[in-house]
């Protein structure tokens, strides 16, 4: 018989072009215990998109790889916060999904986390809506408000401009 035990997931919202922060306990309750592997996932995907590998070395000089078609180079592991964090520099919205983070230690079981990455775009500037500007005039033309036309402009979040 297996025992099912729940995967905890955190959420988590970015703005595109943001760094963002994915959480990952690493700790040990195991005296004598490390981490030697952290291997992130993403859901859709079948293979790990990042990873830390200690083993045979020192978790401060371990092996550090993230996949190119992923994250690339804007990604980076931050083990001394609490909990660890895989920072994301330069968040994109392709980037949303679930990511599960799993770590393999000497001793104790494997854990698995998950996060919940909601990216939130941002609309696009492009030409056609007139933006105005309303300012009163002094005291001497009797306090009336005047607009002026400052830019034209229009916001896309669906389709290119």
């Amino acid at each position: 018989m297996f025992l099912f035990v729940p995967v905890p997931i955190s959420h988590i919202v970015a703005l595109v072009g943001d760094p963002t922060y994915l959480p990952c306990d690493i700790s040990t309750t195991h005296e004598g215990d490390s981490v030697h592997l952290v291997l992130w996932y993403r859901e859709d995907l079948g293979t790990s998109v990042y990873s830390v590998d200690a083993r045979d070395r020192d978790f401060g000089i371990a092996e550090r790889w993230s996949d190119d078609t992923v994250f690339s180079n804007r990604a980076y592991f931050m083990p001394d916060k609490k909990p660890a964090e895989l920072g994301v520099d330069h968040i994109r919205e392709e980037d949303a999904g679930i990511y599960r983070c799993r770590v393999d230690f000497q001793i104790g079981q494997t854990r698995n986390s998950k996060v919940n990455l909601t990216v939130i775009g941002i609309p696009e500037l492009c030409a056609d809506w007139p933006i105005w500007r309303k300012f009163e005039l002094p005291e001497k033309n009797g306090g009336r408000f005047e607009e002026q036309l400052l830019s034209v402009a229009k916001f896309s979040t669906t389709e290119s401009c």
